[in-house]
C-alpha cells in the first residue's frame, strides 16, 4: 500500500515537474518571440531590403564582391530604404509600392533610385531625409556613419548614401559604386582588435561628421526639417 502511495506520489511530482517546465518553456518561447517581434519591426522600420539571398544577387565565391556576412552581391545600402526615406511618402504609400517591385527589378537596380524616380523625391528631401539616417545611425544604431565602407562586413549597417552617386540615375555607375568589397573582417570588433594590434589601418575614408553634415544642409536649404510633400511620378517624368 505504501509503496502504491509513494509511485502514485513520484508519478504526480513528476507530471507537476513537467508541467513547470512545459510552462517555463512557453514564456521563455513567448518571450523570445515577442523580442524577436520586436527586434524585426525595428529593423524593418530601419531598412526594407529586397530579397537578396538568391541566385541573382548572391555571390558566394566573393570573385565579383560580396562580403562574407551576407555574400550579398552590393551592399546593403543598394536594397534598402531606410524609414527616414519611407516617412517622405507614408508607410502604407511606400509598402503598397514596394510590393509591386519584384526580385528581377531589384537585383541590378538600386531600390533607392527606384524609391526616388518613383515619388519623385527632390534632391533637398533625400539630403534632409539622410540627415536623419545618418542621425540615426549615429544615436540609435550607435555605430559611425561612413560613406563606401571597406574594413569589416557589418560596417554596412552605418553607410550613409551617397546622393551625388544616386542623383546620377546611371544604373552603371551605381552598380559600381556599391558593389561589395571583400572584407578582410566580419565584425567590427575583429576590426577594433586588429588595428590596436597594429595589424591592420582603416581603408575607409570617408568617415561621416553629421554636425558638418547638418550644417551643409543648413547652409544650402537654411533648415533641416523636410517641409515639402513628394509627388508620385513616372520614372520617365523624374528623368527627362
Amino acid at each position: 500500500m505504501k509503496k502504491s502511495v509513494c509511485l502514485v506520489l513520484s508519478f504526480v511530482v513528476c507530471i507537476s515537474a513537467l508541467c513547470l517546465i512545459s510552462a517555463c518553456n512557453k514564456e521563455t518561447t513567448e518571450d523570445s518571440t515577442t523580442t524577436n517581434s520586436f527586434l524585426t519591426t525595428e529593423l524593418n522600420q530601419i531598412s526594407t531590403t529586397n530579397k537578396i539571398f538568391n541566385q541573382e544577387t548572391s555571390n558566394n565565391k566573393g570573385d565579383i564582391g560580396g562580403g562574407v556576412i551576407t555574400v550579398q552581391k552590393y551592399r546593403a545600402a543598394f536594397y534598402s530604404v531606410p524609414a527616414s526615406f519611407v516617412n517622405l511618402v507614408g508607410k502604407e504609400t511606400f509598402f503598397a509600392w514596394r510590393e509591386t517591385i519584384d526580385a528581377t527589378s531589384t537585383a541590378e537596380t538600386m531600390v533607392m533610385s527606384q524609391f526616388i524616380q518613383h515619388f519623385g523625391i527632390t534632391r533637398e528631401q533625400f539630403d534632409k531625409a539622410n540627415l536623419k539616417w545618418a542621425k540615426g545611425v549615429r544615436d540609435n544604431l550607435h555605430g559611425i556613419p561612413c560613406i563606401n565602407p571597406k574594413d569589416y562586413a557589418n560596417q554596412e549597417t552605418d553607410e550613409v548614401f551617397n546622393g551625388d552617386i544616386i542623383f546620377t540615375f546611371d544604373d552603371d555607375l551605381i552598380r559600381e559604386y556599391y558593389l561589395s568589397p571583400d572584407y578582410p573582417y566580419l565584425y567590427d570588433i575583429e576590426f577594433e582588435e586588429a588595428v590596436k594590434r597594429g595589424e591592420y589601418t582603416s581603408q575607409t575614408e570617408e568617415w561621416v561628421d553629421v554636425e558638418a553634415m547638418e550644417a551643409e544642409i543648413i547652409a544650402k536649404y537654411g533648415e533641416t526639417e523636410i517641409v515639402t510633400e513628394p509627388t508620385e511620378t513616372t520614372t520617365a517624368e523624374t528623368t527627362e
